[in-house]
């Protein structure tokens, strides 16, 4: 989807017709990335939330000496981004071409971002090119699905 689509989804409409969304973003999934967060991540560094969305997965990150960033193709996103205190600085960026420099990073991860990308895409954002070393440690990601039968 363009940018545009992307705001239109994260439209202020939007966010307050999915009140079930949001709580299981913020109760139940910022839950559990937190402990896998802990589990895979160091302490201390420079973390990018690639597809932020609200950044309400991040809600119960622990912020030890970490600074969190939160990067979306989607400006209201961003904006709603905002409102969750741990998060340091929001970046208004694609998550195919993250626009850091060499080795400034040292950990990214997403929650439902990656099913939105073909195949290709995938394997291009994935992949890192030699002369552009983007991270010195580790990516995160996680395919997340909402169990209406689980309702």
């Amino acid at each position: 989807m363009s940018s545009k689509e992307w705001d239109i989804h994260w439209s202020k409409k939007y966010i307050s017709l999915n009140f079930m969304f949001n709580f299981y973003r913020k109760f139940i999934m910022s839950n559990a990335l937190s402990y896998f967060f802990e589990k895979y991540f160091p302490h201390k560094g420079i973390f990018v939330e690639c597809g932020s969305g609200s950044s309400m997965t991040s809600y119960s990150l622990k912020k030890h000496n970490r600074k969190l960033i939160a990067l979306d193709i989607s400006g209201n996103a961003l904006e709603e981004a905002k409102k969750i205190k741990n998060i340091d600085f929001f970046v208004h960026a694609d998550t195919s071409k993250l626009p850091f420099k060499p080795n400034s990073v040292n950990g990214i991860w997403n929650l439902g971002v990656l099913e939105h990308f073909t195949h290709d895409k995938i394997d291009e954002t994935l992949q890192e090119s030699p002369e552009k070393k983007l991270l010195h440690y580790h990516i995160l990601a996680a395919r997340v699905q909402f169990n209406w039968n689980g309702l």
